[in-house]
């Protein structure tokens, strides 16, 4: 039926009107703009001498109500001095860790003080507001002599700064394509390294420049080659590098930033020194001893290692009963199976891949059934720059199993597993198939790098089912308002065949606030697959925590730093109290609501 012309119009007219209206209704939801989350996004001078004082930049987000500054641990204080906006927009955003940009809106100064007792290395710093705490950024406490690049004049390479290494620089690259310039001295033959132990916003590259100029044109400067440390990937953990001089004389070294970004803050700090660098070597963390790190080339691995997992295990033995772990130093040449010497486990070899295609072997017997772990620490070169390969082979030469974790998946690909990412793993469990001699393969991943500092420690024993890694995901800090509830879910890796189950606890909690049991969703399943994943990753099991505070729960002057903690149960015996993590909580006046970032 054919509807009359005046009708149809009306219709027309009418879904016109309708979608007039919806997009009218989005452009106004889009054009409310959404409150923002205090963010705290760079810190300037990155670090402070220790037993000195200093004026620091914060840059960040809706730091407008900041009431004053706030150190997890001992050693640093700041005293704010003063909140002001950010005038003009800046050329460049602050690119975050997680590739979220920001800009910054305002500016906060605090007056730094780091007492000489102030333990070396980042500590983590936070703003308190009405509505709880900000995120943390790291301010770190040095040794070495500090300098600022941004206080100094626009340096040229014609008139560059002198330092004298040892020297820490802290710059700021505000603008993009800007480059800093500084000059020092070298004797012919000598090295130098310089390492980025800190960066924000940017990733730093270095050159180095002989001031002489090129046969070309004498006012050009002239690039020289840093001694690069093997790399796999484009962008390096962190830019350190070693220069040694062809020729006494006065040399140039440039900082400047990947892709020319530049912006407020865009922050680094560059320790020079006489010497080798070693990459890595001195990152240090924010808070040592501070829950449970396993899985992770940068534990340590020493004759204690057993008595430490045995406190996290089903049962653990008696002092009597403990085995002693013998210490060996790896013996070249061991490239070959007949070269290897026979080791009694449980064992700890030090070695080292000490040049290209270099291969240490280690011989060990055991008996069919005998649950095994082979575990790697990597104490002075890290990956991307070491990757320690680990293979069991039979006394055959045949390769059973390698730490070697390779993901696969069957999207796009018709249905066929395409094997897409590959990396190392610094465990590795096997159960032995039968009575006899094996061997353990230690080499680099590619065949194609060897140094003195591609040092290992490896670690042979018998499994110990336990408790392992917990990670407490949201729990950066938590922000509750009076009525409010926050909820932590907690994620335990039960290792080597752990059976039993975890129990949760929460201590030093601010008055009027308790922790509840809660459930815990399982992320769903990941299409990727892990070849051996058994061996090479730990079961995950999941559990919640529920913080309620009682409407009458006072507000919290200070941040209080509660303390998680688990015990392992099994069979109806509960094991010793673990620390899992420390938080910073703060309860905010009820009017300002409750909020947990």
């Amino acid at each position: 039926m054919t509807l009359p012309r005046s009708r149809r119009m009306s219709r027309i007219w009418l879904r016109w009107a309708i979608v007039v209206g919806f997009c009218a209704i989005e452009t106004a939801a889009a054009q409310t703009p959404e409150p923002k989350t205090p963010k705290l996004l760079s810190v300037f001078p990155a670090g402070i001498k220790i037993g000195t004082s200093h004026e620091a930049e914060v840059l960040g987000v809706a730091l407008g109500a900041v009431r004053s500054a706030w150190f997890e641990d001992d050693g640093l204080s700041a005293r704010l001095e003063k909140v002001e906006p950010l005038t003009g927009a800046p050329e460049k955003p602050a690119t975050q860790p997680s590739g979220e940009v920001v800009r910054p809106t305002e500016r906060v100064v605090l007056h730094v003080d780091v007492a000489p007792s102030a333990r070396p290395g980042p500590h983590r710093l936070r703003l308190l507001l009405p509505g709880g705490l900000t995120n943390a950024i790291d301010l770190r406490a040095e040794t070495e002599p500090v300098i600022s690049g941004n206080e100094m004049p626009e340096a040229d390479p014609e008139h560059a700064p002198a330092i004298q290494p040892p020297t820490l620089i802290n710059g700021k690259l505000e603008k993009p394509g800007q480059v800093h310039y500084y000059s020092f001295s070298a004797g012919k033959g000598e090295i130098f390294s310089f390492d980025a132990i800190h960066e924000q916003g940017i990733t730093t590259q270095f050159q180095i420049f002989h001031p002489g100029g090129s046969w070309l044109s004498p006012h050009r400067l002239a690039p020289l080659e840093f001694e690069d440390h093997g790399s796999f990937n484009l962008i390096p953990a962190h830019t350190a590098y070693t220069f040694r001089a062809p020729e006494k004389g006065r040399y140039l070294f440039a900082v400047r930033s990947l892709f020319g970004i530049g912006g407020p803050g865009s922050v680094y700090e560059v320790l020079i020194r006489s010497g080798e660098a070693q990459p890595g070597a001195r990152s240090g963390s924010a808070k040592p001893s501070q829950g449970w790190s396993e899985r992770s080339f940068s534990r340590t691995l020493g004759t204690e290692w057993l008595s430490q997992l045995s406190a996290r295990a089903e049962v653990s033995k008696p002092a009597g009963e403990k085995e002693t772990v013998r210490v060996l130093h790896e013996n070249e040449p061991n490239d070959t199976r007949d070269q290897t010497t026979v080791v009694s486990l449980p064992a700890l070899v030090e070695g080292a891949i000490e040049r290209p295609k270099d291969v240490d072997l280690i011989r060990f017997q055991a008996k069919r059934g005998e649950k095994l772990s082979f575990e790697l620490e990597t104490p002075i070169t890290k990956p991307p720059h070491f990757h320690p390969e680990l293979a069991v082979i039979d006394a055959d030469g045949a390769e059973l199993i390698t730490n070697l974790e390779k993901r696969s998946a069957s999207i796009g690909t018709n249905g066929h597993p395409l094997s897409f990412l590959k990396t190392v793993q610094p465990k590795l469990l096997y159960t032995v198939p039968a009575d006899g001699d094996y061997f353990v393969r230690v080499r680099e991943m590619t065949f194609r790098y060897g140094d003195p500092t591609f040092a290992y420690r490896l670690m042979l024993r018998r499994q110990i089912p336990h408790i392992g890694e917990i990670t407490v995901e949201n729990a950066d800090h938590i922000n509750l308002a009076p009525g409010g509830a926050a909820k932590l879910t907690l994620l335990a890796s039960e290792e080597e065949g752990f059976s039993g189950s975890v129990v949760y606890s929460v201590s030093g909690l601010p008055p009027g606030v308790q922790a509840l049991p809660a459930n815990a969703d399982e992320p769903k399943k990941s299409p990727e697959n892990v070849e051996n994943e058994a061996n090479l990753l730990a079961h995950i099991n999941f559990s919640g925590i529920m913080l309620v505070a009682g409407e009458d729960a006072p507000a919290t002057n200070v941040p209080i730093e509660i303390q998680i903690k688990c015990r392992p149960v099994v069979n109806g015996h509960a094991g010793p109290e673990l620390l899992v993590q420390e938080v910073p909580m703060v309860v905010v006046r009820k009017q300002s609501g409750a909020s947990k970032e």
